[in-house]
């Protein structure tokens, strides 16, 4: 019932152009709307889904069919977007053959005036020093994501005896695994998970 009153709300709506983020069921039906209406439709493209459905689903089989029907899909769009060239191979091996653009990835913040307001507002919530050595983290805590790189490392630096602070901001399925290796390499003291941080709250 849902479907139906959107589908009729968007029908009714006047596009210039479609753009989707998602090759999915949405996809499919947005395509034929684009097409209804005689409008482009474009997609962005930017996870490594053969990487995730493998993860998920213990299967190498059923993750080839999968990214093959994403390929499928886009096929049917008039253009892909992707962040940088090194998701044009991973795309053409879904089986996609149309065009592609390189569309740097951005950010719609702007470059704080009040940095060191923020600073010192960061410092205080997590109980920094003002000289500390910090490194940051921020996205899904997934394997695909390769937090466990940056932890390997960061054990290395603290055997040479170096201090530092490690902020890891953002949830995800991999959370528990990550904080459990975080107490195998003897970095408790010096990881911070936050958890889901709020997009006004990233500033600090």
């Amino acid at each position: 019932k849902q479907d139906k009153k959107a589908g009729k709300a968007l029908d009714g709506k006047q596009f210039d152009i479609i753009h989707i983020n998602s090759p999915f069921t949405i996809c499919t039906y947005l395509i034929k709307l684009a097409k209804k209406k005689g409008i482009p439709i474009v997609a962005t493209f930017h996870t490594k889904f053969r990487y995730e459905f493998r993860a998920r689903l213990k299967s190498k089989k059923l993750a080839e069919l999968l990214v093959k029907k994403i390929g499928k899909t886009l096929n049917m769009v008039d253009e892909v977007f992707i962040a940088n060239d090194t998701l044009i191979d991973e795309l053409h091996s879904y089986g996609y053959t149309g065009k592609t653009t390189i569309m740097p990835l951005g950010t719609d913040y702007e470059k704080n005036s009040d940095s060191v307001v923020l600073s010192e507002n960061a410092n205080k919530k997590y109980g920094f020093k003002s000289d500390d050595l910090v490194f940051l983290f921020v996205g899904r805590l997934e394997k695909v994501k390769n937090i466990d790189l940056t932890l390997d490392a960061l054990a290395l630096v603290k055997s040479q005896s170096y201090d530092f602070k490690y902020i890891i901001a953002g949830y995800g399925g991999e959370e528990r695994r990550l904080k459990n290796k975080v107490k195998k390499l003897n970095l408790s003291e010096n990881v911070i998970f936050t958890g889901l941080v709020k997009s006004d709250e990233l500033r600090e």
